[in-house]
């Protein structure tokens, strides 16, 4: 059956489980049933329903449901069935055949008109059938095998259930279908269908982690309370603004999910959550052998495979619903039952950081060293609000400043910039140590800006913490402090300065003193001064033209990061948005994804904070790859998470381009509010940047007033960028002016690729040349090098150029061919295509697309995947409908 025909039907509500209806439906009508295994929440009886809706037209259904209290009871999940029967006979095993037969074939019951038989033998849907009885579970078996009966059977996974019993008793008889976790880009599709509307990717993406892909876990936590609690909708995109805790409808959920754990499953489950995550081995030296393997099987714990084999609760929703249940006494008591015995590798961080606040939590007295250590670790794993509580304990005066400083980056990450500024401004006077300094001074850089939109005069004031830095130099050396660390002191200062200058002066010049403070950092092993030299080398890199050479600054800085697995340090977000942005300006669009998909996971470890540099940056590489209809759904997410979090200033660019984008796609009401919102804002950012941001609604503005106001100002911005040497602005600028058709900037844009490093350069002048030869064939080249390298934007204007040339000259042939490829790349820039974002595949799908794309036909991926032919072809008529495609030629790896 096709998608569409089941979409027809009402089942296309059955979100990310298209795939699976159509196998079970091909598996009742071509075998004698199917069984089902899934984990509680699954969507195993939302499955069945639907099955149901599809063929009660012609054939009789039964509903049993299973339960453990009456799986004891000989034929008990049968009793609706077998109402006429008496004490007697309800345990006679021949009475109760002829009974459901009777039920079975009376079509009083059925949907079939009177008089005529079912056209197919009844369905029987066993709902938790891993809880029947025996005795029902063998007459199953005898009515399947004589062909009386088909049967649709939900279970969950298990070794030893009446499910496995049916499975291996109807061998050859059953398809046996696992219902897999969904995937990311169903999930997104669940949010956007429940709430009706939008849903930041990044949003959707950590409810996946959280929830493992549970469509029960996923409805709950996209529903009241959950919904008012944790998420805001703007402009109708939903977004989430915090991070999830417990409330009492998924206390319910989660006390319904382990029911049935004895005592000592339960207090093994609390363990685990409570120390999430904890070494297997340790479990094992406290005696829960036996219960840890209930928990696998039952699937509600993981167990990594690595060599530490950590254990954590199946869904991370899972552990903290189930820590918050815990009462705080019984708490402390089994975290101190582990800390008793010493595993054979040290706690995990995570697991120190709850046993801190568990402490606080029952009034216990914790040592202000340790406080101070556990606010720096939470805020390094974004987790703010424990920073908050951690770093609000400390009230020793020795400790005092440094938890203040925590206190202001941890508000910094929630968002509350004028309290994080607020705090800043009270510790110029009192913060002393370098550590403490050093942070102070590197926050009130990032929110120097900010501040600046405050209206009482609340504010950062970098410079203070650069004199804070100097004397501070001093009062070390006076004391007679090591030289090593006055020169960490200094060094570190410079690098603010240098930051401070790379906005304001000639790159070049700051580019060298860096180089050379590079060298001494590395040599000091001064790991947060070599993070910033690498990313301002970056910086100063791109913004001379030198895209190539950013992104091998960047690259090392990223290396670095890894390092420190997913502990965020404070540069965490600085260097990486900065490293994407010049991977794509350097067309390394793969490389870009790839970082792209690790930024994402990485998020998902705490709040979505950075959401919306997330979104800018996938904005960007959509455009790259001429995606404007993906490129402006998440401009339109971005800008309205910016406004809740935006620690990089990133919304007046967001703004900027998006207002571009709008325009150049024809949506004019979007494109002029973004135009004033970007207006009503004080500009903030680095100068470089809000050039480009200026030229983008220059852009905008010209397409949608066509007035030459708009595009003088256009050409104005691009001499500025020319006077301050920022190259890159200046090609940027030179080719918005190209795109809205200003002027002639070809022998511009020539010196500036001569100018430039990398394929993009190389791109470019092969563009320049062949329209100033003004040859169309040669701009069909120009086009084909330049798609081939992933410029397809320059392509296209070098198809442009090349079409008004050929049309200039009269010059037939090449117009038609210019005709056909501008036609595709229209096409792919107004619809929506499968992105790093939200692919529209499913996995099922995926994999059936990658074996097209390797040139296997239809009988040989059924045979690869143990498929019949005809679901096959069901399958890949979906992707081509989904695709919007009609060749097997036209499917590329691009739709992966």
């Amino acid at each position: 059956m096709s998608e569409r025909a089941l979409q027809s039907s009402g089942s296309h509500r059955l979100v990310g489980r298209s795939s699976d209806l159509v196998t079970v439906l091909e598996g009742i009508r071509d075998f004698r049933g199917v069984l089902v295994e899934g984990e509680s929440g699954s969507g195993k009886s939302a499955l069945a329903n639907a099955v149901v809706r599809e063929i009660s037209r012609n054939q009789k259904v039964f509903y049993i449901t299973a339960s453990a209290a009456v799986s004891a009871v000989p034929y008990g999940a049968l009793a609706p069935l077998l109402t006429q029967l008496s004490a007697a006979e309800s345990t006679s095993p021949l009475a109760v055949m002829r009974t459901v037969l009777a039920r079975l074939q009376s079509p009083e019951r059925g949907n079939e008109p009177p008089g005529q038989a079912p056209m197919e033998p009844a369905l029987m849907v066993l709902d938790d059938a891993h809880e029947l009885d025996d005795s029902t579970a063998e007459l199953v078996v005898q009515l399947v095998s004589s062909m009386q009966l088909k049967v649709l059977v939900l279970a969950r996974p298990g070794r030893n259930s009446a499910s496995v019993m049916l499975a291996t008793a109807l061998d050859g008889l059953l398809v046996r279908h696992s219902l897999l976790p969904l995937t990311q880009e169903q999930v997104h599709e669940l949010c956007e269908e429940v709430l009706g509307g939008k849903v930041s990717a990044v949003s959707s993406s950590l409810i996946a982690s959280v929830t493992g892909g549970n469509p029960l876990l996923v409805r709950a936590l996209i529903s009241w309370p959950s919904l008012q609690e944790h998420f805001t909708s703007s402009e109708g995109v939903w977004i989430l603004k915090s991070q999830f805790r417990s409330n009492p409808k998924l206390e319910e959920l989660l006390k319904r999910h382990l029911s049935g754990l004895s005592a000592g499953e339960r207090e093994t489950m609390e363990i685990i959550a409570l120390a999430e995550p904890i070494a297997l081995a340790h479990l094992f030296k406290v005696g829960h052998h036996i219960e840890v393997d209930a928990l696998a099987e039952a699937h509600l714990i993981h167990i990594s495979k690595s060599p530490g084999r950590l254990v954590r609760p199946r869904y991370r929703l899972y552990g903290e619903v189930l820590r918050h249940m815990v009462p705080a006494g019984r708490s402390i008591r089994l975290l101190r039952q582990l800390a008793e015995m010493p595993p054979d590798e040290p706690h995990t961080v995570e697991a120190q950081l709850r046993y801190l606040l568990w402490s606080l939590d029952c009034g216990e007295a914790v040592d202000q060293e340790r406080l101070l250590w556990g606010a720096v670790v939470a805020n390094n794993l974004t987790q703010a609000s424990s920073a908050l509580r951690l770093a609000g304990e400390i009230t020793a005066p020795e400790y005092l400043a440094a938890g203040r400083a925590q206190l202001a980056r941890a508000y910094a990450r929630l968002g509350e910039y004028k309290r994080a500024c607020s705090i800043l401004g009270d510790l110029a006077s009192s913060a002393t140590d370098f550590p403490t300094t050093k942070l102070c001074a590197f926050l009130s850089s990032q929110l120097e800006h900010r501040s600046l939109q405050f209206s009482d005069g609340t504010a950062t004031h970098p410079a203070i913490w650069l004199a804070k830095l100097d004397s501070l130099a001093r009062s070390v050396t006076a004391a007679g402090g090591a030289p090593g660390e006055v020169a960490g002191i200094m060094l570190y200062r410079e690098l603010l300065m240098l930051q401070r200058d790379l906005q304001s002066t000639t790159p070049e010049g700051v580019a060298e003193r860096l180089s050379e403070i590079l060298r001494v950092a590395e040599v000091a092993l001064d790991e947060d001064a070599i993070l910033l030299a690498l990313t301002l080398l970056g910086e100063a890199a791109a913004s001379t033209g030198r895209p190539e050479t950013a992104v091998g600054f960047t690259t090392r800085a990223v290396r670095r990061l890894e390092k420190v697995d997913h502990h965020h340090p404070l540069s965490y977000e600085h260097v990486l948005v900065r490293h994407l942005y010049f991977l794509m300006r350097a067309g390394h669009q793969h490389e870009a994804e790839e970082e792209l998909g690790s930024y994402r996971r990485k998020l998902m470890e705490g709040l979505p904070d950075v959401a919306g540099a997330h979104d800018v940056s996938l904005a960007v590489l959509h455009l790259a790859k001429v995606r404007n209809a993906n490129a402006l759904d998440a401009l339109v997410c971005a800008i309205e998470e910016l406004k809740v979090f935006d620690l990089l200033s990133l919304r007046p660019f967001a703004l900027a381009l998006g207002a571009l984008v709008a325009a150049e796609s024809g949506d004019a009401a979007l494109a002029g509010t973004f135009v004033r919102e970007y207006k009503s804002l004080l500009h903030t950012g680095a100068p470089a940047f809000e050039l480009i941001s200026r030229g983008y609604v220059a852009g905008a503005e010209v397409v949608l007033t066509q007035d030459g106001e708009a595009a003088a100002q256009l050409l104005a911005l691009k001499q500025e960028a020319k006077a301050r040497r920022w190259l890159a602005s200046e090609l940027e600028i030179v080719l918005i002016a190209i795109r809205l058709g200003l002027a002639d900037s070809i022998p511009e844009l020539r010196a500036l690729a001569e100018a430039t490093e990398g394929a993009e350069a190389a791109a470019l002048l092969s563009f320049a040349d062949a329209a100033l030869a003004r040859a169309p064939e040669g701009l069909i080249q120009a086009a084909e090098q330049a798609t081939r390298g992933g410029y397809v934007e320059i392509g296209i204007l070098a198809l442009r150029e090349g079409m008004r040339l050929a049309k200039s000259q009269g010059n037939r042939p090449a117009q038609a061919s210019i005709s056909r490829s501008l036609g595709q790349w229209k096409d792919a820039a107004s619809v929506a295509q499968p992105s790093a974002g939200v692919s529209k595949l499913t996995r099922r799908e995926r994999d059936i697309a990658r074996l097209v794309i390797d040139g296997k036909k239809n009988a040989e991926i059924a045979d690869l995947l143990t498929l019949s032919v005809r679901t096959v072809e069901g399958h890949v008529y979906r992707i081509f409908e989904k695709l919007a495609i009609n060749r097997r030629e036209d499917l590329t790896q691009e739709y992966l």
